[in-house]
């Protein structure tokens, strides 16, 4: 697949923004006792930069200059207008929202989450480089604990860059071929591509802030082990800053969410390490034909988290065979693009569930 198009091509914007990312985990957010969200998906403010001069007219410091359009979030760019020379560009578009932080945050860590950008975004506050991130697949965070601006307006600024190279992915090559006569001006520029699929941009699934305590549960890494009496065991690292809490309460929930299993752990320097044991005859395993999930709840002095994905099973592979739960499992499905109508790579979450239903329905 070519795209052909005058194009900005990234090259000097890597390492723009001065990187705030957090050190140490990243989990997922959540709303419960003590942890809050804010949603700043939904419509924002838009423009394209075909010509490639946001950057040195430093279109950060300032509001989005006219013309500008609505762009909801999260979507793809391309399709939401019948522009085809936004559908093709390739190179610099942006991104404008004013948000606030309540004031009521005031005393907790703040953080500032992007789940999904494609593929390099820069972001800025009130004109200040905070974070910039490489890859559309994984989330990324900037740390705004020591902003310090509670109750006033936020102007956040990100500048998106969907230019490909043999590093990306998915990879892509660009070749400047421009020869100077009127079809090929000086910079004509191609944009070649090797997969299958449009190269659907920009912020594709949910930006929101959140809140921790300053002293908070930082990372968990769980790991499951089956006994050869059949018990089934968590076992969990859990990194807690600044350091391992006085009082902690550690619980795995059944769906009901009724305590499950006995178990102990022990602070080591930091992290708290330590198992649950479910015996054989209580225990319910994992696997895609019976996905039971358990709940783990961790509960500190001035925290609480609940990670609710614990699926308890052993994976194993045979020069032959892929086992789960010691039992052989054949793979079968579908391979599909993460594209859809209008919203293209934009997170749509009826049709994630109904992509579901679809596999179950198969």
């Amino acid at each position: 697949m070519m795209v052909v198009r005058l194009i900005c091509v990234l090259i000097s914007v890597l390492g723009l923004a001065s990187a705030t990312v957090p050190l140490g985990g990243m989990l997922a957010p959540q709303d419960n006792e003590v942890r809050q969200t804010k949603l700043l998906s939904g419509y924002w403010t838009f423009k394209p930069d075909p010509q490639c001069v946001g950057m040195s007219q430093k279109w950060f410091s300032a509001p989005l200059p006219a013309p500008t359009m609505v762009m909801p979030v999260p979507a793809s760019y391309n399709d939401i207008t019948e522009d085809p020379t936004l559908r093709d560009i390739i190179g610099w578009v942006w991104y404008e929202k004013v948000f606030y932080v309540p004031k009521s945050w005031a005393g907790e860590r703040i953080v500032l989450r992007f789940e999904s950008v494609h593929y390099y975004a820069a972001v800025y506050l009130d004109g200040v480089a905070v974070v910039d991130h490489y890859g559309g697949h994984l989330p990324f965070e900037a740390d705004l604990t020591s902003l310090g601006k509670y109750g006033q307006g936020i102007r956040l600024t990100v500048a998106v860059n969907n230019t490909l190279s043999p590093v990306t992915l998915p990879p892509g090559e660009v070749q400047i071929t421009g020869s100077g006569d009127p079809m090929h001006p000086k910079g004509y520029t191609v944009q070649n591509t090797y997969f299958d699929f449009f190269n659907y941009a920009g912020i594709h699934r949910d930006v929101l802030l959140y809140t921790t305590p300053l002293a908070r549960i930082d990372d968990i890494t769980v790991t499951y082990s089956i006994t050869s009496g059949g018990d089934g065991v968590v076992h969990y690292n859990i990194s807690v800053l600044p350091k391992c809490p006085p009082t902690s309460t550690i619980m795995l929930l059944d769906s009901n969410g009724r305590p499950s299993g006995n178990g102990t752990f022990s602070c080591q320097g930091s992290n708290i390490v330590g198992q649950i044991l479910v015996e054989a005859k209580l225990v319910k395993l994992w696997s895609p034909a019976s996905p039971y999930l358990y709940t783990l709840q961790i509960q500190t002095d001035v925290d609480v988290y609940r990670l609710a994905s614990i699926g308890i099973r052993t994976i194993k592979v045979t020069s032959n065979q892929f086992l789960i739960n010691n039992q052989p499992f054949y793979f079968h499905g579908v391979d599909k693009h993460e594209d859809s109508d209008i919203r293209g790579k934009g997170l749509d979450r009826p049709l994630v569930v109904k992509d579901f239903e679809l596999l179950k329905w198969m």
